[in-house]
């Protein structure tokens, strides 16, 4: 190998590994779920906290490694468990029968009023 070949080896791991750290979806400020029944609060929990949230008796969500997701529900469409894992605030998990709403809000939006 030419020492022209070692420079674009070298260059392009430069690049993958600066596209991670800036593609990356994990952010920094959005860590606390904000789960809402019917548009009110229900509650809301770290993201780096790994537990299981009973939501009524009718759906629960599970918070594993730095993600959310709808684990089971008693809708019978369960297209909420099938919208997969949310890890930021670029996605919400719904279920519709049972008005429940799963976000991902950053700590500046913690002290908002939930209607």
């Amino acid at each position: 190998m030419k020492k022209r070949d070692f420079i674009f080896i070298f260059a392009v791991l430069i690049l993958a590994a600066a596209m991670f750290f800036i593609i990356n979806p994990r952010s920094d400020n959005a860590d606390t779920v904000r789960i809402t029944v019917d548009g009110k609060l229900f509650c809301e929990k770290p993201l780096s906290e790994n537990c299981e949230i009973d939501i009524n008796g009718t759906n629960t969500a599970v918070i594993e490694n730095g993600y959310v997701y709808m684990k089971s529900a008693t809708c019978p469409d369960k297209l909420c468990i099938h919208q997969g894992k949310a890890c930021d605030g670029s996605k919400k998990i719904i279920c519709l029968p049972n008005k429940v709403v799963i976000e991902v809000v950053k700590n500046s939006e913690i002290d908002t009023v939930v209607n």
